[in-house]
């Protein structure tokens, strides 16, 4: 019978000295646990610092440097679908089932204070859904249901939320109070993607985040219910408000996180009686190609683009007012990025080719070479937002793009299980 020898860990030879000391370099794995534990490299990041990469050089550890993504990562990073279902999983408090946080809704009790003897009251309030620059989230544990309002109306119908403590309660304008703050988000990610594209000018003209449609190409859009570019995450149709028919004032822009009055029927004008179109529909990124195959499975889905109606999706005219007036800001921003780059290209030609004493081009005959756009031309009141490898080196539009996906899929959108296909494709 053959007995195979047990054999012990690899030692290392040594140090980088080539000494060995009984207690200053011990090699064994009891002693020094630190030299035989496997640690994970640290994750690729969008872009290295200067600062950054002057450390690293500096620094002696052993461990594989921080490294930068490569333009495929980049491609999957900058994808609003990839980035949701790779937030971390969390327990549904209503379906005990494992979700990504981020088709979730967190909530915590929160004691009140106490004015008589007894147990303290405590009042269910959510949690996390501000942006974390204007409100951080509470630290410590809390719980998740889905990102849903059928399923809030079924807990505080059924009392589930009871299952936390006796003495817990959930306010009537709880549902209200998470559509509200959902809305709120999506104009706290436009203010954030301006702030942060307002520092960085470079390629605004080769890869602009968000611009309008003409006129021409949202009547294309309609008509054949394809939205032809690569890049395209999402379409929100904002117009202008109109001016109060009694005040002749247009509502002021809130981004209040305090409840607002709801909409009501007389502060909707006359033309927008009829039903309010959907929230979002989906469209396709291009026609649609059925090829001879017997196998149908084999088909890979094609990807489509939702698009959201700014009138169903901002039921508010304070808030739609907002939301109007940040797109602008945006594109205001791109606008003058674009005029910059252009300007700094015009002066280093103007450098680089000698003078030829090519006479000076009267104003009249620049403005007929430039004119302003007509008809067709003009800007719609579609906006296209974009994000692929390149663009997200200038500024990330992803986290704008799951603003509005969780207002929709709070709706009810996505949950019916009638879709075929993927998150971009269904």
């Amino acid at each position: 019978m053959l007995v195979s020898r047990m054999q012990g860990p690899h030692f290392p030879k040594g140090d980088q000295d080539g000494k060995l000391s009984i207690v200053v370099d011990s090699l064994d794995p009891i002693l020094a646990l630190s030299k035989y534990q496997r640690t994970k490299s640290a994750a690729p990041r969008l872009r290295l610092s200067k600062k950054l990469l002057a450390k690293q050089q500096r620094s002696d550890d052993e461990s594989e440097p921080v490294r930068a993504m490569s333009a495929k990562e980049r491609a999957f990073y900058a994808s609003p679908y990839l980035r949701m279902l790779s937030t971390p999983l969390r327990q549904c408090f209503l379906t005990k089932r494992m979700l990504p946080s981020a088709f979730l809704l967190r909530f915590y009790p929160m004691r009140l204070p106490n004015l008589s003897f007894g147990k303290p009251a405590q009042l269910i309030v959510p949690d996390g859904l501000e942006h974390p620059d204007f409100k951080p989230r509470r630290a410590g544990a809390g719980y998740y249901i889905v990102l849903r309002n059928a399923a809030l109306e079924q807990l505080s119908k059924k009392g589930g939320y009871k299952r936390l403590s006796n003495n817990v309660t959930m306010h009537s304008e709880f549902p209200r109070q998470i559509s509200h703050l959902l809305r709120l988000r999506v104009l706290q990610e436009i203010h954030v993607l301006a702030e942060r594209l307002r520092f960085r000018r470079e390629g605004a003209t080769e890869f602009p985040l968000i611009r309008r449609l003409t006129r021409a190409e949202y009547k294309q859009v309609r008509s054949t219910g394809i939205i032809p570019y690569e890049n395209a995450v999402a379409v929100l149709v904002v117009p202008p408000l109109n001016r109060d028919q009694l005040t002749k004032k247009r509502p002021e822009p809130s981004m209040s996180s305090a409840p607002l009055d709801p909409p009501t029927v007389a502060d909707s004008p006359p033309q927008y009686s009829r039903p309010l179109p959907p929230l979002s529909e989906f469209l396709r990124t291009g026609p649609e190609t059925f090829e001879d195959d017997d196998s149908l499975s084999s088909l890979i889905p094609q990807s489509k683009v939702p698009l959201y109606n700014g009138l169903s999706l901002f039921p508010s005219r304070n808030q739609r007012a907002a939301l109007h007036s940040a797109l602008c800001d945006l594109l205001k921003i791109e606008w003058q990025h674009r005029f910059q780059e252009n300007a700094q290209k015009a002066r280093a030609a103007r450098v680089s080719i000698p003078h030829t004493g090519t006479p000076r081009i009267p104003p009249d005959e620049r403005k007929r070479k430039t004119p302003w756009p007509h008809g067709d031309d003009k800007g719609s009141h579609a906006f296209l937002l974009c994000s692929d490898e390149k663009t997200i080196m200038r500024a990330d539009t992803v986290p704008l793009a799951i603003a509005l996906w969780r207002i929709r899929i709070w709706e009810g959108a996505g949950w019916e299980g009638d879709a075929v296909g993927g998150w971009a494709s269904s």
